[in-house]
């Protein structure tokens, strides 16, 4: 099944909220809610659910990279009665479209797998919004289509090596952070982008180890570790008495995750934590070569912190991270977001009367 970006409504790339400032999670949350409204706005209602956490890391990223500055304004939306934050701009209209694009790839996806009415109906829902992306960004369309297509022939063909895999997607990412930012990308930018790619199918591949065993669906490092993992993995189920059939066991998912994650970090584990860790590496490698200014600090938190974090949390958890987990991870005290609106508005008072004596 081909995998890609759309399951990051819950996300995989975060900022560490409990090492992150008010006015950085402020900015963070801004820029989400300006890529939200801007598809709202100009793609459709309903396309607003292909937002997600991964694409605000990205659209930050790529304004720093391109030296660009968000429009920034407040107003009302659908999920909050009060006025907040939301940054606008063409970036974060060209980062809109980007979501709607894998958004809508991945149903297509899904119906080709077969996953039934509910993928088909949805697709059908978000082909307006699709039509409206594609014709506002064709490069990147060409782009998603390209990729994506070459990421599906690999699985279909079982490719057992994860990094000819991964750069599929990883080769994604780069290749929309050169054509967003032009003469601007340099060398480091690109490799940065491709390895935040790279990151994202390979904590999305890992995330889903259970679930696509259970199903008889491709997963890069069940399928480099085949012959190891399958007969331990039989021989554990079995004493718990589960029945297989065709290579599958005949059970629920639920039943048998925490056996299985078990058996697949005992066998996977030097692989699953070579490849990640390597590829987390890479990309503080390059971070480290860059010059971003105007959102360094919450770049550095997200980069230094919030990859590994994510990463550990994924690896220990005794089944597949739920959907809401994201938006939990994103709580932020509300007393510290009181406190740095009260200073803020002290600040811009304080500002006023200078500027008038």
């Amino acid at each position: 099944m081909l995998r890609f970006w759309y399951k990051n409504m819950f996300g995989y790339i975060l900022p560490d909220i409990d090492k992150l400032s008010p006015r950085d999670f402020v900015f963070f949350k801004a820029v989400y809610c300006g890529i939200c409204k801007s598809i709202g706005e100009r793609l459709g209602t309903l396309a607003r659910f292909s937002t997600g956490y991964d694409m605000t890391f990205l659209c930050i990223l790529l304004a720093n990279a391109m030296g660009v500055e968000f429009g920034y304004h407040h107003c009302r939306c659908m999920g909050s009665p009060k006025k907040h934050g939301i940054a606008s701009g063409a970036l974060v209209d060209k980062i809109a479209d980007l979501s709607v694009l894998l958004a809508y790839h991945k149903l297509q996806d899904d119906i080709a797998d077969g996953e039934g009415k509910k993928a088909f109906l949805a697709s059908k829902l978000f082909f307006k919004a699709y039509q409206r992306a594609a014709a506002s960004s064709p490069t990147l369309d060409t782009i998603v289509c390209e990729r994506l297509w070459d990421l599906q022939q690999a699985e279909q063909n079982k490719e057992a090596s994860v990094d000819k895999v991964a750069h599929h997607f990883a080769s994604l990412t780069s290749d929309v952070c050169r054509v967003l930012c032009g003469d601007k990308c340099d060398e480091i930018v690109e490799k940065l982008a491709y390895g935040i790619g790279k990151f994202v199918y390979l904590m999305d591949a890992l995330d889903d180890m259970c679930s696509d065993f259970c199903k008889g669906e491709y997963n890069v490092f069940l399928q480099s570790n085949q012959a190891i993992l399958l007969p331990v993995a039989k021989e554990r189920l079995k004493k718990r008495g589960v029945l297989w059939k065709d290579g599958l066991p005949l059970c629920s998912e639920q039943k048998c995750e925490k056996i299985l994650r078990q058996v697949f970090f005992e066998t996977c584990k030097e692989e699953i934590v070579w490849a990640i860790q390597g590829t987390v590496a890479r990309v503080v490698e390059c971070f480290d070569k860059t010059c971003f200014e105007g959102s360094f600090d919450l770049l550095c938190n997200i980069v230094y912190q919030g990859l590994f974090k994510k990463y550990e949390q994924v690896l220990h958890s005794d089944k597949a991270l739920p959907r809401h987990q994201a938006a939990k991870d994103m709580r932020y005290p509300k007393s510290k977001i009181k406190e740095y609106n009260k200073q803020a508005k002290r600040h811009k008072q304080a500002a006023v009367k200078g500027h008038k004596s």
